[in-house]
C-alpha cells in the first residue's frame, strides 16, 4: 500500500511533472537534477546525496539557531554517543 498518492500525465516528450507542493516540500528547484531509480516495479524519485547533505545541514542550522556554542557541542555530543 503507498500513502499519499499522485497521479500525473507524461507530457508528450515523456516527462513527468511533478506538482508544485511536492516540489516545495522536498526543496526542489527549477532545472535542479534528481535521480530516478527502477525497484521492484516503482520509480524512485531522489536527490543526489549532496543537495541531501545540504538540506540537513540547514535544517540541523535552523533547528540550532539561538543556542550557544556549548549547547551545539552538548547536543552534537549527545547525539555522536547514541550511533
Amino acid at each position: 500500500m503507498i500513502d499519499n498518492v499522485i497521479t500525473v500525465q507524461l507530457t508528450a516528450k515523456g516527462m513527468i511533472p511533478i506538482p508544485l507542493e511536492l516540489r516545495q516540500q522536498l526543496g526542489l528547484k527549477p532545472r535542479q537534477k534528481v535521480y530516478l531509480k527502477r525497484n521492484n516495479g516503482y520509480l524512485l524519485v531522489m536527490l543526489s546525496r549532496q543537495e541531501v547533505g545540504q538540506q540537513i545541514i540547514a535544517l540541523m542550522k535552523e533547528g540550532l539557531s539561538g543556542l550557544t556554542q556549548v549547547e551545539i557541542d552538548q547536543e552534537r555530543i549527545t547525539n555522536e554517543n547514541r550511533w
